[in-house]
């Protein structure tokens, strides 16, 4: 079943199909509550992790994010990387920013650096549109 949650001011857009194996997260993250907002995309993606597909896809377009979506993400990475690192799926992390922000670039290459033992893909973009 395919979880999908529409992007507001403070929440990004969030499209995980376990039919594909690829979850999209695209847009601002700075709710409220990131545990409470996050709690049912990560039960999904627990749910999916224990009988993944042969590839797995994760996707990153974020614009901005606070430190709780930090911790998030470093959480749902760990989480991919303990099932890529175990065989159960290959894993593969794209960090997709737009070309002339310098921070989410920095931040992409943080988590990959973090996470250095799967494929992670840093894109450039020149513009994208999250509305």
């Amino acid at each position: 079943m395919i979880f999908q949650i529409d992007a507001t001011d403070k929440t990004p857009e969030i499209d995980f199909s376990p039919v594909t194996g690829v979850l999209k997260i695209k847009g601002i993250s700075i709710p409220e509550d990131s545990k409470e907002f996050y709690r049912g995309l990560y039960m999904e993606i627990e749910e999916y992790l224990q009988d993944p597909l042969e590839w797995s896809v994760v996707e990153l377009h974020l614009e901005y994010f606070n430190t709780s979506t930090t911790l998030f993400l470093r959480d749902l990475m760990k989480k991919y990387r303990q099932a890529n690192q175990i065989g159960n799926t290959n894993v593969k992390i794209k960090w997709i920013f737009e070309e002339d922000d310098l921070d989410m670039e920095d931040a992409g290459l943080e988590f990959k650096d973090l996470f250095d033992d799967i494929p992670f893909e840093l894109q450039a973009v020149e513009e994208f549109d999250f509305r």
